[in-house]
């Protein structure tokens, strides 16, 4: 029998996946939280702009180093192109990346403690 995706292949149907289209929607998603047209995104990775409309609408193929770039871009961590649907219901606040993620625990329990520190005195 085969896999669903090189059936499709083999028929000259080239059918959107249900994991291209979950990444099309976290694509438009990012995209929409940061105000951004599918212009500004597409100049700003180097694809044409009918490319990037057709990663959006699960109908191309994101080749992995387009994943990381567009993971880098907008600043979200590559696997949740994969969990989309998932973190997007579940987990608003986690979503994307942030600065604060870089630095440890301790480090943020430093810095409140010598806040502290100073609205005492």
């Amino acid at each position: 029998m085969g896999f669903p995706i090189f059936q499709s292949l083999e028929r000259g149907k080239d059918i959107p996946q249900p994991i291209e289209i979950d990444i099309g929607k976290c694509l438009r998603f990012c995209r929409s939280v940061y105000c951004l047209t599918q212009k500004d995104v597409a100049d700003q990775i180097g694809v044409p702009l009918q490319t990037l409309r057709q990663y959006e609408q699960g109908k191309g193929h994101i080749p992995c180093y387009m994943l990381w770039t567009l993971s880098n871009f907008l600043r979200v961590p590559v696997a949740r192109f994969f969990e989309f649907e998932q973190a997007a219901q579940h987990d608003h606040n986690n979503f994307f990346w942030c600065e604060d993620e870089v630095l440890s625990g301790e480090d943020d329990e430093e810095e409140d403690d010598e806040e502290k520190d100073e609205i005492e005195k």
